[in-house]
């Protein structure tokens, strides 16, 4: 079949004709496309306009390993093109955020001249002091290994602009608190607080690396886009433990060192990961076509969609429970208001209803509008 490739808008329109066997892969259409145009494939997205393939809206072709068939691609069906920019990959992104926090803490602790004065580094060092440099330097040396040898990417890259966002926000965090905390004027907190915040880092970054280790065991291999639902350890619980355990690690430094700008540090953190990764938990659940584990919807029992690419009413309930319960555990409860399923005008699905496009999940969570599409795979 021949799939037409459209680029740029208005004057400057420009068609790529591929011709690609009925079975072809996204990933063959991207791979042909780059040959043709001599774009990195890295570089490239498609997408189909809301008509193009009898689609009511705008569709991605995010799954590389999907065929173009499932997404309803056809002969001479038009694929739109963006340009993702340049890229970079993203083992190098997490392995260079990670290094510069652990580089200026270690520099700060040899107490360079220059900066603390040139009797600084004859000072004693505070326990408290030594305890946090160590602490701060086994996080990121931590971070450094899932990086290579836990860590499973389903994408080989990112947007280059995110390696700058992100080393600005590690690794100024990591110059404007290693240097107080390795100042020859570090004053530590009573030791029972010390102690007490050191006990919560320890046991949290445990927590952490636990919840890594499951997570990696649950995708198959580098590369690979398949989900499924985690369950046990606090999995059953809350909806991102890993992150619940990595805030929870920089309560316990800042307990430990009682800096002010740890404190910052563990706030911005927390701000900032929680309802991008919630939200991509609670669209795993939605999306997911496994038995659904029996702790994730209390007293009912687990099932399947039906294999006809229908959704009955049963089923549509057990998926509005789901999204409920994950929406609970990653909002405040009472703050904000819960999702509601709609089908056709129904708050539920109607029995036997096609589910192409058809649920939509809305709710406010954390000031923003999330919407999700509850879709069997075709």
């Amino acid at each position: 079949m021949t799939v037409t490739v459209v680029q740029g808008s208005g004057d400057k329109v420009r068609t790529t004709s591929i011709n690609l066997p009925t079975s072809a892969s996204v990933k063959e259409l991207k791979k042909e496309f780059a040959k043709a145009t001599g774009k990195s494939v890295h570089r490239i997205s498609f997408k189909l306009e809301p008509g193009a393939a009898d689609k009511k809206e705008q569709v991605r072709l995010e799954d590389d390993n999907k065929s173009l068939d499932s997404y309803g691609v056809k002969e001479s069906t038009k694929v739109l093109f963006k340009d993702l920019g340049p890229q970079i990959g993203y083992r190098l992104v997490f392995l260079l955020e990670y290094f510069g926090p652990m580089v200026f803490v270690l520099f700060y602790s040899i107490r360079p001249a220059f900066i603390y004065g040139a009797d600084a580094a004859t000072k004693e060092y505070d326990w408290v002091a030594r305890a946090g440099v160590v602490c701060w330097t086994l996080h990121f040396l931590k971070r450094e290994y899932e990086t290579l040898f836990v860590h499973k990417f389903s994408r080989p890259t990112m947007p280059l602009s995110n390696l700058f966002k992100n080393c600005v926000y590690y690794w100024t965090f990591g110059a404007v608190i290693g240097y107080p905390l390795c100042s020859p004027g570090f004053k530590a907190p009573a030791e029972t607080v010390a102690y007490a915040g050191l006990v919560i880092f320890a046991v949290a970054e445990v927590g952490n690396l636990i919840c890594h280790l499951m997570l990696s065991s649950l995708r198959p291999a580098e590369g690979s886009t398949a989900r499924t639902i985690p369950s046990g350890f606090l999995f059953d619980f809350v909806a991102c433990p890993n992150y619940t355990f990595e805030v929870l690690s920089w309560v316990g430094f800042s307990i430990m060192t009682q800096l002010p700008l740890a404190y910052l540090f563990t706030l911005v953190g927390f701000l900032q990961v929680p309802f991008g990764r919630f939200l991509q938990a609670a669209r795993l659940v939605a999306f997911s076509h496994r038995p659904l584990p029996a702790s994730t919807v209390p007293s009912r029992p687990s099932r399947t969609l039906a294999s006809d690419g229908r959704l009955g009413d049963e089923e549509a309930q057990r998926l509005q429970e789901v999204v409920r319960r994950c929406l609970r555990q990653a909002a405040p409860r009472g703050h904000h208001s819960l999702p509601v399923l709609e089908g056709h005008g129904h708050d539920t699905f109607p029995p036997n209803a096609e589910v192409g496009g058809v649920g939509r999940c809305s709710s406010v969570v954390g000031g923003q509008r999330v919407s999700m599409r509850i879709k069997k795979e075709r």
